[in-house]
């Protein structure tokens, strides 16, 4: 079995460009810290320095995503194209390796709170589905509506979810 060394300062979360950094040079199993849960998926947590992503050339100009990559794998899915990103292919990785933005709810309600947001409608869900079966145990979904609801930021939710 192959060993890779330790990609990542263990005093913070990796950021999403450590994560493309580590997959390039290594591919998925250098993802050292991924923690392999019932579901036999991995999960990366990593460390966001934005929650809200500009946009261009959509009916709405900000997207919020809690989590790369989706556990339901659904072969149609049209978030599966934003996993290339992170150097990881559409196919089977984008099921079985997920990123989660462990700080997003944090770093969301900084951002909602300066003077500058306009409160402009907020995509939630455009890259991954918010409501897969890990968000049991984060709860990030949970919380970026709350603060976007505090925040008095319009949103829509897409989710392959009936809740």
């Amino acid at each position: 079995m192959t060993s890779f060394p330790l990609l990542f300062d263990l005093a913070r979360k990796p950021t999403t460009r450590d994560i493309a950094k580590a997959v390039r040079h290594g591919g998925t199993a250098a993802l050292t810290e991924a923690e392999r849960r019932a579901d036999q998926a991995r999960y990366q947590e990593i460390t966001c320095r934005s929650a809200l992503n500009r946009v261009e050339g959509m009916p709405f100009n900000w997207t919020l995503n809690p989590y790369r990559g989706c556990t339901h794998g659904c072969h149609y899915c049209f978030a599966r194209r934003y996993h290339v990103q992170f150097e990881m292919n559409a196919g089977d990785e984008f099921a079985s390796v997920i990123l989660v933005k462990h700080n997003l709810v944090d770093v969301l309600t900084r951002e909602l709170d300066k003077p500058s947001w306009t409160r402009e409608l907020v995509a939630f869900g455009t890259a991954t589905d918010p409501y897969q079966p890990i968000e049991g145990h984060y709860k990030l979904s949970r919380g970026a509506i709350q603060a976007l609801t505090r925040g008095r930021t319009p949103f829509g939710l897409i989710t392959r979810r009936a809740r």
